[in-house]
């Protein structure tokens, strides 16, 4: 799923970073953060509840869910306060590893089969984001 509507809270216009040596105003990456959160906490909860019910299935049916990591606040308010994704299937890599980005989930995922948490025949699911925003989740059977 992905939801363009927000596309302004988080761009680089001109080339980005790399025309930074141009002296153009809007030569470098803007962020309106709060507008980003807001949006991101939408198409989480959308994205999520669609295919949970697609599947027929529930957070609480999964041995393992992995989330894209920003920050502690988003995996407390947003995945399990707001969609109810039970927080003891889920993995913290923030405070060992930071802000991984889009690797932060094969690291999660490593760690749940690593520690058991998950294993063959388990059903799992991995959600990644981005600016813009965009959301994508996909749910499996080891």
């Amino acid at each position: 799923m992905a939801d363009s509507t927000a596309w302004d809270a988080a761009k680089a216009e001109y080339g980005g970073t790399v025309a930074r040596r141009h002296a153009h105003p809007h030569c470098r990456f803007q962020m309106n953060s709060m507008r980003m959160h807001e949006r991101l906490n939408t198409v989480v909860l959308d994205t999520s509840r669609t295919l949970t019910d697609e599947l027929n299935t529930t957070p609480q049916d999964m041995a393992f869910i992995g989330v894209h990591q920003v920050a502690v606040r988003d995996v407390e308010e947003t995945y399990t306060g707001r969609f109810g994704m039970p927080r003891d299937r889920m993995i913290l890599t923030l405070s060992e590893h930071g802000n991984a980005a889009s690797a932060s989930l094969p690291l999660q995922l490593s760690r749940a089969l690593e520690s058991g948490m998950a294993g063959p025949g388990d059903i799992v699911a991995l959600m990644g984001l981005a600016a813009g925003a965009s959301a994508g989740l996909m749910v499996l059977r080891l």
